[in-house]
This record gives C-alpha cells, structure tokens and sequence, in this order.
C-alpha cells in the first residue's frame, strides 16, 4: 500500500510477505521516502459529509449510516403525507365501495399511497448500511432485527455519468468482477461530497479509492483533441 495524505492506495497484492517487503523496502530508497518519519506527520483529516453518520456498536465492526436525524425528519414528512392520504381514502370509503367516485378517485389515491405507506415503513424499521472492516467494506439491508450482506468492496471509485443531453451525474461505487457495481452513493450535479465521502471510507477502512472524474484541464485537452480529429485534412495540389 502507499500511504497517501488523505487515503491508501493499493499498488500491489502478488508475492509473498517477504517479496511485498523488499519490494517496498526498494520503493522506498529509490523515492527517497523514510517510513519512520512519514509515521510521524499527522495526515490530512477525512472529514464525513453531511447526510451520514457513524455508529459504535458494543459488539462487531463500526457502521456507516444515512443520518438518522435527518431520516427522522424524513419520517416525519412522509408520515404528514400518509395521513392526508389515508385520511382522504377513508372519507372517500364512507360513501361506499360502489359508487362512482371512490373508483373515480380511490384507485389513483390509492396508487400513490401505498408507496408512501411502504415509505413509512422502511424509514422506521429498515435502512442500507455499510459494515467497515479493515480493507473491506461490507453493504448490509436491516430490517428490524433480520440483517442481510448485500456484497463486498475492497476498491472504490468515482465516476461521471453524461446522458444524451449532456447533463453530468456522479456516483460513487464499488466495482465487482463479476457482478454489478455496488452504489454507495450518488449526486445529480455536483461531485464534491462524493469525493469527501470516498476520502473519507479511504482514511477509515484503508480501501482503494480512485477519483476517475476529469479535471478541468483534461477536459480540455479532450475537446482539443476533438476539434483536431474533427479538422479536414489538408491536400496537395
């Protein structure tokens, strides 16, 4: 691994422990970088961005959460919601279930709430977790007291995404041979707290992040390279 300020970077995991050794014993003196006193300087901090929080069990393995005031909150608007909307339902079962304005205006009503009754119910008893182990993170779904691993990740990485429109999203992931990537998050428009959030995995559980989102100079020499492929060539007369 090499130790960067704000995270770890895997750069090899071939060999035996003795041959990782000499390997970074090499890397070392051919850098001129001394272990010891890199030991010794604090590290830049990974600082975790708002909408999540960690949790200390007594017992297992520290966990990452969506922040549980602000999914209390949520909790709160999607009961408010419910209410309106069952409330509204039994005014309209009252008149009977045959007559012409309960299947006029109860079954779109309907439609809508029971999605927002199930809301309800996974904001009060179920969320997505992920269990921070060393060099391994671990996405878990809880649903009261029955708890389901979901997969694994050992590298994460961030990415854009630019739709037909050319709109930009971004998403943080973990990467999987074979599967799907696993999505810790994501954001319509702006990447920076993707990043911190991946710095800060990073700094915690020693896990491979890599930022794949271009820079602002590589986007240009991409458009330059563009314009140049895109020019006619010339010909002689």
């Amino acid at each position: 691994m090499a130790e960067l300020p704000s995270r770890s970077l895997e750069l090899a995991r071939l060999g035996s422990l003795s041959q990782r050794q000499e390997a970074a014993e090499q890397l070392n003196r051919l850098l001129g970088l001394s272990p010891e006193a890199l030991a010794d300087q604090p590290s830049a901090p990974a600082v975790l961005p708002a909408g999540w929080q960690e949790l200390t069990p007594s017992f297992g393995s520290p966990l990452l959460v969506p922040d549980l005031a602000l999914r209390r909150r949520h909790r709160l608007v999607v009961g408010l919601i419910n209410l309106v909307l069952w409330g509204l339902l039994a005014l309209l079962g009252r008149g009977g279930f045959t007559g012409p304005g309960f299947w006029a205006m109860g079954i779109p009503l309907a439609l809508v709430a029971l999605p927002c009754g199930w809301a309800q119910v996974w904001l009060a008893f179920g969320r997505l977790e992920w269990r921070l182990e060393s060099r391994l993170l671990v996405l878990q779904r809880r649903f009261g007291h029955r708890l389901r691993t979901l997969g694994e990740a050992r590298v994460l990485e961030l990415i854009e995404r630019v739709d037909s429109d050319g709109d930009r999203s971004y998403r943080l992931q973990a990467p999987r041979t074979p599967g799907k990537p696993l999505r810790v998050d994501r954001h319509a428009s702006d990447p920076s707290s993707l990043r911190q959030l991946g710095a800060w995995l990073a700094a915690r559980s020693h896990v491979p992040f890599e930022d794949r989102v271009p820079t602002e100079a590589q986007r240009r020499e991409q458009r330059t390279a563009e314009l140049d492929r895109g020019r006619p060539g010339e010909t002689a007369a």
